[in-house]
């Protein structure tokens, strides 16, 4: 009789849980033309990531580039391992 007791009060304590739902954002508006950025020079291990625009605020914002290290990337070199002809070369430039 105590663990259906138990069972019931955990079952109601969890129970009041909200869990958040998925949103679904519908944009009407197309963003501007991309800005033209500047490409900064290599950086080894990172991959640059050019700016774009996100929807925030009800409105279009630009996020400006940014270095991204390489994922599954071994060795650092910035290009991925199934890309890479020798993935695992942490001296190659």
């Amino acid at each position: 009789m105590m663990k259906l007791v138990i069972a019931t009060l955990l079952a109601g304590a969890l129970g009041g849980i909200m869990l958040p739902s998925a949103a679904v954002v519908i944009v009407r508006e197309a963003p501007p033309p991309p800005r033209a950025e500047r490409a900064p020079q290599p950086r080894h291990g990172y991959t640059w990531q050019a700016g774009h625009w996100e929807w925030k605020h009800q409105h279009h914002v630009w996020t400006r580039g940014s270095w991204v290290r390489g994922k599954r990337d071994r060795d650092g070199d910035g290009v991925p391992n199934r890309a890479d002809a020798r993935p695992n070369n942490p001296n190659r430039h």
